[in-house]
């Protein structure tokens, strides 16, 4: 923990921003955190300094292109206080806002009315912000162009069939190499062929009763051969669309994810099942993780430990809501029972909200 010089302020938390910024994935882990730490401590979270970030996210929430001085002044004025990895992991709880609150306790913040507190980084990942993620949600929401790009979408997709967000991540990514060992590996493309291969089993699946969404920071004329085979819906054409876009795979009945942060948000944010890249995943007694790997999450307090010994003494049958898949494997039969019972619930002629019928109970078909 380290601390500044006492001046007159409030209980401020304050996300950390390294560099000029990153990509919103990343950028929105240090939000979530900054908001549970202000409801552990009853003090007042501040957005990112987006204001250094050339991807320009402060046009999205309203924020002030010279935010990172104002951040930096009150970080150097007000006592400060950083709440590291360690400190965290020292609380013994997985969600954030529970352990800031224990560290507060144990330093006797309760009695201290003024000072910073600085949060960041990507560690303890969404199990320890999963109660941040209604705030994530209305931030996003409330984003400029979300309603507009939101509506767009909608108007373009076709409400009683299934919808497949496809996140194919590009950009700044190293390209895609299938010669390469993909295990354990980020900031790397995917194959396009996995993708394609995992589409065509759902349009074998379900035929014309599914459709794809296209979420990419790629070229058309690169994705042309996903593009041409698929037919899937676009926002090449949408201005101040990443909340949007993320929002918009959240809604989806299904998401193909990248190996990103923007893929995981989206998986967070919503409840429906994702499919994995399979190759990338840790293996290790018997099954598949993301993070395994990580000291963190080994045991006897880390998570995946945990999981993994839950899931071992668990006996029956496994229906995970993320699912690996590789480029030559089938989709699994309980995916696609659940993707059928989704495309069922879609129905506009048995919702009744939309006038829509259901069939009286001991009625003849």
């Amino acid at each position: 923990m380290q601390q500044a010089n006492h001046v007159a302020g409030v209980r401020l938390c304050v996300p950390g921003v390294a560099g000029r910024g990153a990509g919103l994935g990343n950028e929105l882990y240090p939000w979530a955190k900054a908001w549970l730490a202000a409801q552990a401590i009853d003090g007042i979270a501040l957005p990112p300094a987006f204001g250094l970030n050339p991807r320009q996210y402060g046009r999205y929430f309203g924020t002030s292109r010279l935010d990172w001085l104002s951040h930096r002044a009150l970080l150097q004025t007000m006592p400060r206080y950083r709440f590291t990895e360690q400190d965290y992991l020292s609380t013994g709880e997985q969600d954030f806002r529970k352990a800031v609150a224990v560290f507060a306790e144990s330093l006797g913040w309760k009695e201290r009315r003024l000072f910073a507190l600085e949060v960041g980084g990507m560690w303890g990942g969404f199990l320890a912000v999963r109660e941040a993620r209604d705030f994530i949600l209305a931030r996003l929401y409330a984003a400029r162009g979300t309603a507009e790009n939101l509506t767009d979408w909608r108007t373009r997709l076709d409400p009683d069939r299934l919808v497949v967000a496809v996140h194919i991540r590009a950009g700044d990514f190293k390209a895609a190499d299938e010669r390469i060992e993909y295990r354990g590996c980020f900031n790397r493309a995917l194959p396009i062929a996995w993708y394609m291969a995992v589409c065509d089993q759902l349009r074998w699946h379900f035929g014309n009763e599914v459709q794809f969404q296209l979420f990419t920071d790629g070229k058309p004329e690169a994705l042309a051969p996903f593009i041409q085979r698929f037919s899937p819906v676009t926002g090449f054409h949408q201005r101040d669309s990443v909340c949007s876009d993320l929002l918009a795979m959240a809604n989806a009945d299904l998401l193909v994810c990248s190996v990103s942060s923007f893929s995981l948000w989206g998986a967070f944010l919503s409840r429906a099942p994702y499919v994995w890249f399979a190759p990338q995943l840790q293996e290790e007694q018997g099954t598949l993780s993301l993070w395994g790997h990580e000291p963190a999450q080994r045991p006897p307090a880390g998570a995946t430990a945990q999981f993994r010994a839950n899931v071992a003494a668990d006996t029956s049958a496994c229906c995970p809501r993320g699912v690996p898949v590789s480029e030559q494997e089938a989709l699994p039969p309980d995916l696609l029972s659940r993707l059928e019972l989704g495309l069922n619930c879609r129905r506009t002629a048995t919702d009744l909200a939309q006038y829509g019928v259901v069939p009286l109970l001991g009625s003849a078909a």
